[in-house]
């Protein structure tokens, strides 16, 4: 069975949350799977662990960064 890619990767550095879009074949294109990924990974965030690092650090407790996978397209349009 082949695996699915993860479309949407969340990672987290220093407590700020780093969302990639790993769609790079498609251009990053929003399709619904794709777009409802990425409303999962911000409630992930939302909901995540909270830094106990000072003032700055819990400000962006709820930030995050988004990247994309693709040097040609950073996101395009949707896709149905």
């Amino acid at each position: 069975m082949n695996a699915v890619p993860d479309t949407v990767l969340l990672m987290r550095e220093e407590g700020l949350a780093h969302l990639r879009l790993n769609r790079p074949e498609a251009l990053n294109i929003l399709d619904v799977p794709t777009a409802a990924l990425f409303a999962r990974r911000c409630r992930e965030i939302a909901h995540g662990p909270t830094p106990a690092l000072g003032t700055l650090k819990r400000l962006l407790r709820n930030s995050f960064v988004l990247t994309a996978a693709c040097e040609r397209s950073r996101i395009s349009g949707g896709q149905t």
